[in-house]
């Protein structure tokens, strides 16, 4: 849970170590020169990784309403849109160039990935999604 949150987290520019994010988890004691949302973000990753594994049956079926609720609870508290978002932080990637356009290429990757038995497959489908 700690490296998820930590890793999580740094892929969105956070700056906490991961001793800091460890501390933060187990003690609740925030790193000292990060600031509010930094903090809030790590528990909020903690909380969402917390949901989808308590909920896993619940999340074997994806669809785009359990992503957005997901991404509510990765958003709490932050000055962070609501809605599909599409973006990785310190990347080249371009998403497509409307909500439209992002919703039908996510509902076509739900699709894909229901389609899918084997758990492992669909996890590698979900991060490696093939074209249409």
């Amino acid at each position: 849970m700690v490296e998820l949150a930590w890793k999580s987290s740094k892929i969105e520019g956070n700056t906490y170590t991961l001793l800091d994010t460890e501390r933060l988890l187990k003690e609740n004691v925030s790193a000292k020169g990060k600031t509010a949302e930094e903090t809030k973000m790590v528990l909020n990753h903690k909380a969402a990784l917390d949901y989808v594994l308590q909920s896993s049956e619940y999340f074997r079926q994806p669809s785009v309403s359990k992503i957005e609720e997901v991404h509510r609870l990765l958003t709490s508290g932050l000055q962070v849109a609501s809605g599909i978002m599409v973006g990785i932080v310190g990347t080249n990637y371009h998403p497509p160039d409307n909500g439209y356009q992002i919703k039908e290429a996510l509902q076509h990757l739900i699709s894909t990935v229901n389609q899918t038995e084997n758990p492992v497959e669909k996890a590698l489908r979900m991060l490696y999604p093939t074209g249409k």
